[in-house]
């Protein structure tokens, strides 16, 4: 088998091929060149440092000649000990035009990094090189080193000191790619605002020429319009609403249900730029604001379409009827509170047990003073950003409301009266300046965690009411 390689421009062009299978011939494994096993620490810990590998073209050229021959001298006829191919003191024999010559040493540089594991492969390889316009063969073998058994390869977690952060060791060959085969890594938590999600190891799983010590990594992922239903649990069940106010009157009950929370929503934002680590800083800030601009619509939309998740339970059409997705296709949305449902502020458990005191700010007026008041925040792109795109925004998380009417039908049933709303309330107090950050330049949903209902959770809210006063 033969493949074309190009070695660096200035250089030559390698093919290599290699004997899958071979019976060494007798007196290979025992040896007696001198070659020397570069040095193999099995303690990568706290001693651990990753150096590159090394690559060089080699230059052979002269001027007012051209090369008319190449040939390989020095060969080892007892074969080259695996790993240990500078030791051989293989040389470039090259011939020029004006019957001049002149030898060139040949090392593992020389050679492309891709092509470097044959090296630790017994057996025969081939590569052929093209120098100067002339095409030169060289064969040779690799013998087993006893000395050699592979890099290991060690990946831990960062932040866990000693033998308990180890999460799996493996031994690779010369240059070899080493495959991860331990538990598989999670993100964690970090606070509202971020889950440090893992995204690799700190060091490339390719090529590897040392024993190894890989730490995993991870970043912040911003948690974008992420949701957090209720889960309240009484003597009954666990429900999923609050209901926080509510008003009888003649057969039918008016209601004001607390669902959860939204959490990092943009109630402004900057221009979308495309920034280079290696660009020049920039400062980011935001666009201006008008009261009642577009962006206010977008805030409602987009916590509809990104935090939000209402379903449809067949078992309960037969309990629950009107138009009971009115509210989140093509939903209404209350600026204020209506005055016969006046909310307090409450602390409600959400999902993860995660306690809260729910907001009751009004839904516009609150939301663009926020964004009034932070009209001349900036921030800026440095070095330390990836290349990617980025704007400035403001964020806020927004509890959510429902407000509903229901009529009693009997037998535990019941209708949603027309005209049901819903209303977003901003929690002051998450409001922050942030840089946000997308693969694409859109900026929607980064962590898929909705707030969850459906008309099940309609009707266990009619059901939990006082019919009876």
């Amino acid at each position: 088998m033969k493949k074309m390689i190009k070695l660096l421009p200035l250089s030559l062009l390698l093919l290599s091929s290699c004997t899958i299978q071979v019976i060494l011939p007798k007196g290979n494994e025992n040896n007696n060149n001198e070659e020397t096993t570069p040095e193999v620490n099995d303690n990568p810990q706290s001693t651990f440092r990753y150096t590159a590998p090394e690559e060089e073209a080699i230059v052979v050229t002269k001027p007012g000649v051209e090369v008319s021959n190449v040939e390989f001298i020095n060969i080892p006829s007892q074969g080259i000990k695996a790993i240990c191919f500078d030791d051989a003191g293989i040389k470039l024999h090259v011939t020029y035009s004006d019957a001049s010559t002149e030898d060139f040493d040949f090392l593992e540089k020389h050679i492309p990094i891709e092509y470097r594991h044959y090296l630790g492969e017994v057996g025969h390889h081939t590569l052929t090189l093209f120098i100067g316009g002339v095409t030169s063969k060289f064969g040779f073998d690799i013998v087993r080193n006893k000395d050699f058994n592979g890099y290991l390869c060690e990946f831990r977690e960062p932040h866990i000191p000693g033998e308990a952060g180890i999460l799996y060791t493996t031994r690779v060959g010369y240059y070899e790619t080493v495959k991860y085969e331990g538990r598989q890594l999670y993100g964690h938590d970090v606070d509202d605002r971020y889950y440090n999600d893992f995204i690799g190891w700190d060091y490339p799983l390719e090529y590897v020429h040392q024993n190894m010590e890989y730490l995993a990594t991870y970043k912040d992922i911003e948690k974008r319009y992420s949701g957090l239903p209720v889960e309240e649990i009484d003597a009954e069940e666990t429900r999923n609403f609050v209901v926080t106010a509510s008003e009888k009157v003649d057969e039918k009950y008016n209601v004001l249900a607390y669902m959860g929370r939204v959490y990092n929503v943009a109630i402004n934002y900057g221009d979308t730029v495309y920034h280079k680590s290696t660009d020049a800083d920039v400062t980011l800030s935001y666009s201006s604001i008008e009261t009642y601009n577009e962006k206010w619509s977008e805030i409602n939309d987009s916590i509809l379409a990104y935090g939000l998740n209402y379903t449809y339970n067949p078992t309960y059409l037969s309990y629950l009827y009107g138009n009971t997705g009115s509210f989140t296709q093509g939903a209404t949305f209350l600026s204020n509170f209506e005055t016969n449902l006046t909310p307090t502020s409450i602390e409600v458990n959400l999902r993860g047990e995660r306690v809260i005191n729910t907001s009751i700010s009004h839904n516009f007026g609150t939301t663009y003073e926020q964004a009034r008041n932070h009209q001349e925040d900036t921030l800026v792109l440095d070095n330390t950003h990836d290349d990617n795109y980025y704007r400035l925004a403001l964020t806020c998380s927004f509890d959510i409301y429902l407000s509903l009417t229901y009529k009693d039908l009997g037998n535990d049933k019941y209708e949603l009266v027309r005209g049901s709303k819903m209303m977003f309330a901003p929690v002051a107090e998450s409001v922050a300046t942030i840089i946000q950050e997308s693969d694409n330049g859109k900026f929607i949903n980064t962590y898929d965690n909705k707030l969850n209902f459906s008309n099940e959770t309609l009707f266990r809210i009619a059901k939990s009411l006082n019919w009876e006063a």
